[in-house]
């Protein structure tokens, strides 16, 4: 299968290229960046195909695109891809609201395409053993569930959300809830049938970050690092 990257930044970098390099059955055809410099190293580093254009890339025909861009862009690249005809693959958060979601499916479906995003820890042998374990009784009926994620979000010189960028500005659609807790809110779907929210409380504890890796500066951000959300499973059961 020949799968082309749009975006080959720092996300790409630690998660999409190399994962792509180790998949069973796929080549990594091409790649495109609108930072030219950044496509060229990625190309040459994992052997693909450096496109100077989205729509030089589309031309090549790979059976599938993955999307690994900021999230403010990819209503207007899932138009794109969907309109050449490819299958996507987008990182997450995908849209801004649902309706951009629904839109972008509706289209999708309407082509016979395949239209996901990335929430891959579902994949993993842990979730996938619960799931099982839910499904066929052997952990009982499940009457609560409580998740306690505590990362080094933020603080972590080096990783994205270090810095004032898409991933920590409320209106790039960063933020912990989309860029971290959407994979449990995925994991609640996949494993126990579903989370109804009843409530949540968000707070940015550190307002404040350098603007990038070459830039001490200090940046405001506005998007949470530090929440708490709760809600019900589909037996009524809180989590």
């Amino acid at each position: 299968m020949k799968v082309a990257v749009v975006g080959t930044g720092m996300f790409a970098h630690l998660t999409a290229l190399p994962g792509l390099a180790l998949a069973k059955g796929a080549e990594m055809s091409g790649v495109f960046d609108i930072n030219a410099e950044a496509a060229r190293k990625a190309a040459d580093e994992y052997g693909a195909t450096c496109f100077d254009s989205l729509d030089a890339l589309l031309a090549s025909k790979p059976d599938l695109v993955y999307l690994s861009t900021p999230p403010s862009s990819h209503v207007a690249l899932l138009d794109t891809v969907i309109g050449a005809g490819r299958n996507v693959l987008c990182e997450k958060p995908m849209c801004t609201t649902v309706a951009e979601v629904e839109d972008a499916l509706a289209r999708a479906e309407a082509k016979g395409l395949l239209h996901a995003v990335d929430h891959e820890w579902r994949y993993t042998s842990a979730y996938k053993t619960i799931r099982q374990m839910v499904q066929d009784g052997t952990l009982g009926e499940v009457r609560n569930v409580s998740v306690s994620v505590c990362v080094n979000y933020g603080v972590v010189e080096g990783w994205p959300t270090y810095y004032a960028n898409f991933t920590t500005l409320k209106a790039e659609n960063g933020g912990l809830v989309p860029q971290l807790l959407s994979h449990f809110c995925d994991l609640f779907e996949f494993m126990f049938g579903g989370l109804k929210a009843s409530g949540a409380a968000l707070s940015t504890m550190i307002p404040h970050k350098p603007r990038s890796q070459t830039d001490a500066t200090l940046g405001f951000i506005d998007a949470e690092d530090s929440c708490a959300l709760a809600g019900f499973l589909a037996n009524g059961a809180p989590a």
